[in-house]
């Protein structure tokens, strides 16, 4: 149709770290009562006789969302994925990679070698 522009699907998950071992876990997020936080890996549990759904009570500070994105390895990008100290060496601090994506307006850079990939906003003078 004319006019009619299609949209873009995006995976929607999210992973956080579970309160029993802090094992990070991915699927979806659900928080019950206001203060309990699942999440639900959308696996089948055929244990005890019934059919149920395996979810995790995570840490509600860890949760964060897949950007859609992933980096040079195929590892999957998640909001707040930062490059520590230890991920640095002198071939690393080679900016190269910039990308904007503009379905959503959001900038991203990367480096030569680096293993992650940041959301930046560009601020203006």
């Amino acid at each position: 149709m004319e006019g009619v522009k299609a949209m873009e699907m995006r995976e929607i998950l999210f992973r956080g770290k579970r309160v029993d071992n802090g094992e990070w876990v991915e699927g979806f997020y659900v928080v019950i009562a206001g203060e309990n936080h699942y999440i639900f890996t959308g696996r089948i549990d055929l244990t005890q006789g019934s059919i149920g759904c395996e979810y995790f009570k995570v840490d509600s500070k860890t949760v964060c969302r897949y950007t859609g994105l992933t980096d040079k390895n195929g590892v999957k990008i998640f909001e707040g994925d930062i490059v520590t100290e230890s991920d640095r060496t002198p071939a690393t601090d080679v900016l190269n990679g910039i990308a904007h994506d503009t379905a959503t307006g959001r900038t991203f850079v990367t480096g030569k070698n680096w293993p992650k990939l940041f959301e930046i906003e560009i601020l203006p003078k």
